[in-house]
């Protein structure tokens, strides 16, 4: 694969402490972006919200986008915030592509 390597984050992630069982709905309430904003302004994550109602949060060179489908569907997509010599391009494509073919999610485009 040449000089190409997945670097993991090595810091610790924001924590909140989890609602006490007395204070959870006796059933599961959907997910939407009033709730996701909470848990992020929980964690103490900046955030926006962009022009169709979805929320971004920016983390390093990533911003994580929460992006709603309708009242059904809710997908995290990840866009990293760097480029690439051209040079390393076709090492680039290929580590896609064997991320891809070998692994369920999250996917790399």
């Amino acid at each position: 694969m040449g000089n190409i390597q997945v670097a993991r984050y090595a810091g610790g992630m924001p924590q909140f402490e989890p609602a006490s069982a007395a204070d959870a709905p006796a059933a599961p309430a959907p997910v939407d972006v009033d709730r996701v904003m909470d848990c992020v302004r929980r964690l103490g994550l900046r955030f926006f919200l962009d022009d169709e109602g979805d929320v971004g949060i920016p983390w390093r060179y990533v911003t994580v986008h929460a992006i709603f489908q309708g009242d059904r569907a809710l997908q995290l997509r990840g866009v990293w915030h760097r480029i690439a010599d051209t040079e390393h391009l076709a090492e680039l494509r290929r580590l896609v592509e064997d991320w891809n073919a070998t692994r369920i999610g999250p996917k790399a485009t």
